[in-house]
């Protein structure tokens, strides 16, 4: 059983998070590694976190109530969620394929934690490509940056979860994030993002995550168990 960063209502990203609550799956922690016996949940868990740690998940933005610049997230180098890519060859890459689709102005958001990036491929990005930016991420500036975008891309980021919860599209470009299966996965489609129901996937998302009370009563291992037999 593996443990992890929440998924839902993160606190801010730091060396040693303090979180209360952390995601627990069965051989991985990603959507596409762990097995967190999460398919088909009822709502019981969502009322719960809603609760109790304040968060909910706003009506889906209407594309004219929207902003206009398309949000890049970059991610920690070297972090297990990124499978072992590059995350500045995915940031350049990723950017002109956007490109490619819309004129609409990029910006590329850097992780609240400072960290060493491969400098000169991003710099080859603001020579390459027209109306793009970087902008230094905090958690103080993290839901403002969602709100003032046409849609955020992600690889594995948190962040896509964030952009969904706040009625903001992600297009998730790895089957590791938590909103790949929300369907915006084509950046061809880049202009015309799905605004699905999201119901059901904020029921199994919060059977992913587990709060310390909890994991200290057993609640956790009781539903893991289930995938043991």
């Amino acid at each position: 059983i593996v443990l992890e960063t929440p998924i839902i209502g993160r606190g801010p990203v730091e060396d040693i998070m303090k979180d209360d609550w952390y995601r627990m799956g069965l051989n991985g922690f990603l959507a596409d590694t762990g097995n967190f016996n999460n398919k088909n949940r009822p709502g019981d868990r969502w009322d719960k976190i809603q609760k109790e740690l304040g968060v909910e998940m706003l009506p889906w933005v209407e594309d004219k109530d929207r902003g206009d610049y398309v949000l890049v997230a970059l991610q920690l180098p070297g972090d297990a969620s990124l499978k072992g890519i590059n995350i500045s060859k995915w940031a350049y890459d990723t950017c002109h394929k956007i490109r490619k689709h819309t004129d609409r102005p990029i910006v590329i958001r850097t992780p609240q934690l400072p960290r060493q990036f491969d400098e000169n491929t991003l710099y080859k990005l603001t020579v390459e490509i027209d109306d793009i930016q970087f902008q230094q991420g905090s958690k103080s500036n993290l839901n403002r940056a969602i709100d003032d975008a046409w849609c955020t891309v992600t690889y594995s980021s948190g962040l896509g979860v964030d952009s969904v919860m706040r009625g903001i599209p992600t297009f998730a470009m790895d089957s590791a994030n938590f909103a790949y299966d929300l369907g915006n996965t084509d950046l061809s489609n880049i202009e015309s993002p799905n605004l699905i129901n999201r119901d059901q996937w904020v029921k199994d998302l919060s059977y992913a995550q587990w709060s310390i009370k909890e994991i200290s009563r057993g609640t956790p291992w009781l539903h893991m168990k289930e995938l043991l037999g």
